[in-house]
């Protein structure tokens, strides 16, 4: 039975979270609309002080820390339906969580509104008004992203229990959740706050929040029925994740870091990307190298082969089955992310393997980035993230869910945002 502590927990909680948002999403609305009522959400139209997403993935990380041993943070209406799915709280307690949750998010917002007299709209940007089924898709992807990586490090298996980078995972997580889908959709990923955003501007407009809140229930629905079968050792007893689970992990893995990279790739604001993808990848690491060790990459799984030869040398059907599961999702990844955004992409923005089609001002007109410089800079920065990968995750425990620890998937996701600064 849920208690007052736990209620209060998330109430505070989902109070502190969405007066964060209106706090950091309004001045931005107010100055783009040159203080007008009907002013959009910045996030739509990639005008805003991007930092400002920094800052609500930041508020999001220290309120989970604050409230984890209280309520276990979920400060989302998702989240405890996914977590009642898995067994893990009654239905009753759940629709408990989330009244707290609505409550919370409705406080913080129209404590904001009362500060500043105005609320951003809730809509999808204007380039995506007309195309409700990729708006909603970016919703539920997105939502189940962060729903699945919430129910991995929350897990009360042997290898994740009591850790201390779940918070750290859940912002990594929203970062790039909200840089990959803040232009689309808004990147909400919340029914209390869809909710409580639409009230608070429902002088503008109000009705967004119920397909939103339908699209994060459908997420956190998916995230439900693949987390039995990456974590099957929350449900039975285990000492070792079967190969099963490995390749689900894998597989799944992959096609949320392919999809986030790709939205975030054509995301019109270029500043971030290379922070967002880095996000991604940190937060799917954290998530599921207990399970796989997190390659999500060919590359990387070769790498890991041939690294620990002596371990791996009776296992070549398992480097097979990882490749097979990470070409298959990112394959779907491309796909999912392709169909919400590629017709509304300008061909500037388009995604395109092969030398950059521009030159380095200063350099002279006769410069031009070729194959040569294009393959050496993509394999030595593959040699980095590799190198970095196998430092890290001790090749001598990689079949111990034991091999996994606080700080690795940081090294791993940043190694990948200086490759692509660096590379771009």
């Amino acid at each position: 039975m849920v208690m007052n502590s736990q209620m209060t927990g998330e109430f505070l909680g989902s109070f502190m979270l969405a007066f964060a948002v209106e706090m950091i999403i309004t001045p931005n609305c107010i100055y783009f609309g040159e203080g007008s009522d009907t002013a959009s959400n910045p996030l739509l139209n990639g005008e805003a002080d991007y930092l400002g997403t920094v800052g609500i993935a930041a508020a999001l990380t220290c309120v989970t820390y604050c409230f984890w041993k209280v309520s276990g943070s979920h400060l989302n209406p998702a989240i405890s339906l996914a977590s009642a799915m898995c067994q893990r709280m009654s239905y009753v307690d759940a629709g408990m969580y989330m009244a707290a949750q609505m409550m919370g998010s409705l406080f913080g917002a129209m404590s904001a509104l009362g500060v500043f007299g105005h609320a951003c709209n809730l809509e999808p940007s204007p380039a995506f008004a007309n195309k409700v089924p990729q708006v909603l898709a970016t919703e539920m992807f997105l939502t189940a992203m962060l729903v699945l990586v919430f129910l991995c490090v929350s897990s009360k298996v042997e290898s994740v229990k009591d850790n201390e980078y779940y918070g750290l995972a859940m912002g990594f997580t929203f970062l790039s959740v909200a840089y990959g889908g803040g232009w689309i959709s808004g990147a909400v990923c919340n029914p209390a706050l869809a909710l409580a955003m639409d009230l608070s501007s429902a002088g503008v407009g109000f009705g967004w929040c119920f397909p939103y809140a339908f699209a994060a229930f459908v997420g956190a629905g998916v995230a439900a029925v693949l987390f039995p079968k990456i974590h099957a050792d929350e449900f039975e007893a285990r000492v070792v994740a079967a190969k099963a689970d490995r390749c689900w992990a894998e597989g799944v893995g992959s096609f949320f870091l392919v999809f986030a990279m790709g939205l975030n790739w054509v995301n019109p604001s270029t500043q971030t990307t290379g922070l967002a993808i880095g996000a991604a990848l940190i937060g799917l690491v954290k998530a599921l190298a207990p399970v796989s060790g997190g390659h999500f990459n060919p590359a990387v799984s070769v790498a890991v082969f041939f690294g620990d030869r002596k371990r791996w040398s009776q296992q070549g059907q398992l480097l097979l089955n990882y490749v097979v599961c990470q070409g298959a999702g990112g394959a779907a990844g491309a796909l999912a992310y392709s169909w919400i955004a590629g017709q509304s992409l300008p061909d500037s923005k388009k995604f395109t393997v092969g030398p950059p089609d521009y030159q380095i001002p200063g350099i002279g007109d006769e410069f031009k980035f070729g194959w040569l410089q294009y393959s050496a800079v993509e394999g030595i920065f593959t040699m980095v993230l590799c190198f970095v990968t196998l430092c890290v995750l001790t090749t001598e425990q990689l079949d111990s869910e034991s091999s996994f620890t606080e700080m690795h998937g940081l090294a791993i996701g940043m190694a990948q945002t200086a490759g692509f600064y660096a590379g771009q």
